[in-house]
């Protein structure tokens, strides 16, 4: 058993910090004629801050469960984010970038390593579990025309 504080304890929790960051440095998947690359995936509710379930995009007035994304400035308001280990998890696996926010642009979650998109859910309860059930690191997809960088 590892205690809180021992060396053994914070040796593997630096191979978890490891493990973690080079998942996202991970060649490229090729599903057919698209490229995958590898993202951090967060989840969000109307609870986490001021804002409740309003964002950002001027075109939406309000987050919808398995369809809202929140992600940096990289990726325009309107871009389909495709998550297919997702799909019948929550909504059909597309999300459209519809918010921002600080740990999204900051890219907080992954420790700057690599793109990070917040999924809105409707409850807490919903966001813990789901945080349980999906790994932190999964491929997407998206049509790089809606990029700006």
């Amino acid at each position: 058993m590892l205690k809180e504080g021992s060396l053994n304890s914070k040796f593997c929790g630096l191979l978890l910090a490891l493990a973690a960051l080079s998942a996202c440095t991970i060649a490229p998947v090729k599903h057919g004629s698209k490229e995958s690359k590898v993202a951090r995936i967060t989840f969000y509710n109307k609870h986490e801050d001021k804002w409740g379930n309003r964002i950002a995009s001027s075109k939406i007035r309000r987050a919808r469960r398995g369809y809202t994304c929140a992600a940096e400035q990289a990726f325009v308001f309107g871009t389909v984010v495709r998550i297919p280990w997702l799909a019948r998890i929550l909504g059909t696996g597309n999300y459209v970038v519809e918010d921002r926010g600080a740990a999204v642009e900051g890219r907080k979650a992954s420790h700057g390593a690599c793109p990070v998109f917040d999924l809105y859910v409707d409850s807490k309860k919903e966001m813990k579990q789901l945080a349980s059930i999906v790994p932190p690191y999964l491929p997407y997809e998206t049509d790089d025309t809606n990029r700006t960088n």
